[in-house]
């Protein structure tokens, strides 16, 4: 990812990481959709205490570059993590602060006890569904004038996820009966998952949809041909999604087009192609829209789907998928 290696490529912070003890951890170990963790434990009531002392005030959504004491004190630290000379800037401060604090304030008055203190997460990766459908996302911001490379919605910059249907879900895209010129509109758990995970969703900041946030939502389809039990499908429609909060003032318009290749014997798809293109809008909410909407507020976004992949890379479980079982419940 590119963003990551403004920082992580700078020769300046190379030099001073073997000062520090770098550790990478998610909000959603603790908190989000069907996350039950003993919050009495000393890593939550870290973990809690350290990013309450965040602009975010909480657990939920405070992703940053954070500099802490063992102690769980924060001493520095930014949510500008693309941005090497604001990260260098914050990791000399926490070195100066770090230096200038007592040892009783650094450390914890007693050693973490792995049994007692540490919170137990999923160590298995979550699997796709069986005989249901995997696709691969890819969202780019399209050519604008102005727009500056640290943004992450400039044409270098290009997202990847992965998006899971089960079986069921998969033959929502269809037609009840699969004959030329049968028509339906897709509705319930696929298209939620779609719209509010995958249309619009992978920029800075970069929160899945509402339920609210979905002002309308259409995706049709038709089938054009059949031949033996292969039958071609055409998918067209559009979105309107936005949202007006503390945390996010962002807006996404897209038109969908696209078609797909369905064996009704093995009961799967062969292709599948879907192209949502059309005007992303970033407000000013914070300091993440600040950094990384550095072009026009408004410029033109594309998002792909297509059948995944099948080398090591392509087994990444999706960025929302803590979020699936919720949403798919959604009417």
């Amino acid at each position: 990812m590119k963003s990551r290696q403004f920082v992580c490529n700078d020769s300046r912070i190379i030099d001073l990481l073997d000062r520090f003890i770098p550790v990478v951890d998610s909000p959603s170990n603790y908190e989000g959709y069907g996350v039950q963790v003993d919050r009495s434990r000393l890593q939550y009531r870290l973990v809690d205490q350290i990013l309450g002392q965040t602009v975010y005030r909480q657990i939920s959504g405070a992703q940053g570059l954070y500099i802490v004491t063992p102690s769980g004190k924060l001493i520095a630290g930014t949510t500008e993590h693309s941005n090497p000379s604001r990260v260098l800037a914050e990791m000399r401060k926490g070195l100066e602060a770090y230096s200038q604090m007592p040892k009783s304030e650094r450390l914890l008055p007693r050693t973490p006890d792995p049994k007692t203190d540490k919170i137990e997460t999923l160590t298995d990766d979550p699997k796709p569904p069986r005989d249901g459908l995997v696709l691969r996302m890819v969202s780019r911001g399209l050519p604008t004038p102005g727009v500056s490379e640290q943004d992450t919605r400039h044409e270098s910059f290009y997202k990847l996820d992965r998006v899971w249907f089960t079986r069921e879900q998969a033959r929502s895209f269809l037609p009840a009966e699969l004959k030329s010129g049968a028509k339906t509109s897709v509705r319930g758990p696929a298209l939620n998952l779609l719209v509010r995970l995958n249309l619009g969703t992978f920029i800075q900041p970069n929160p899945a949809w509402n339920a609210e946030d979905v002002r309308s939502a259409v995706l049709n389809s038709e089938v054009s041909s059949v031949k033996g039990n292969i039958v071609e499908v055409r998918f067209s429609g559009d979105a309107e999604l936005r949202s007006d909060n503390r945390y996010s003032r962002r807006s996404y318009a897209p038109k969908l087009l696209g078609n797909a290749s369905y064996d009704s014997r093995t009961k799967a798809f062969t292709k599948f192609e879907l192209l949502a293109v059309g005007t992303h809008t970033v407000g000013d909410v914070g300091e993440d829209a600040r950094t990384y909407a550095r072009g026009p507020e408004a410029m033109p976004l594309g998002v792909l789907l297509t059948i995944n992949g099948t080398n090591a890379n392509d087994r990444v479980v999706p960025h929302f998928h803590r979020a699936y079982n919720a949403i798919a419940r959604e009417r």
